[in-house]
């Protein structure tokens, strides 16, 4: 899947409200980046889904929601799983908390740069000679 215009959608399972102001902080950073992240209802798939891994309940909508995706279809987007201190065997993205908005963008910049095809962050510098 390739973005276009630099705007990624992340869908949230299972993050607690406190969270989800954190990582809407880390989005509103974000905007004046070349990537910008924006949070998305789950009725159409996101770019990247996040979902809470230390919650068992969101775990099992994660899972129900990957499920129909594929009934459909529709290529399931990558996942990251945030977690306070478990390591999972997977093949999906993992971030630690707490969550940091320096911490959130590196990880989801990972994601987009491998999974999405979206270009990394460029640095223009005018060097006087």
């Amino acid at each position: 899947m390739m973005i276009s215009d630099g705007r990624v959608t992340i869908g949230l399972i299972g993050m607690p409200p406190i969270e989800e102001k954190r990582l809407q902080v880390a989005f509103e950073f974000s905007k004046g980046r070349h990537t910008s992240y924006v949070d998305k209802n789950l009725t159409t798939p996101p770019d990247i889904l996040m979902v809470n891994a230390d919650e068992p309940k969101s775990l099992i909508e994660w899972r129900a929601y990957r499920n129909k995706l594929e009934e459909q279809n529709i290529t399931n987007p990558p996942s990251v799983l945030v977690s306070r201190q478990r390591e999972f065997k997977t093949e999906h993205y993992q971030v630690r908390r707490p969550l940091i908005a320096s911490r959130i963008i590196s990880v989801l910049d990972q994601v987009a740069n491998k999974e999405l095809e979206v270009e990394d962050e460029v640095a223009i510098v005018n060097i006087a000679t």
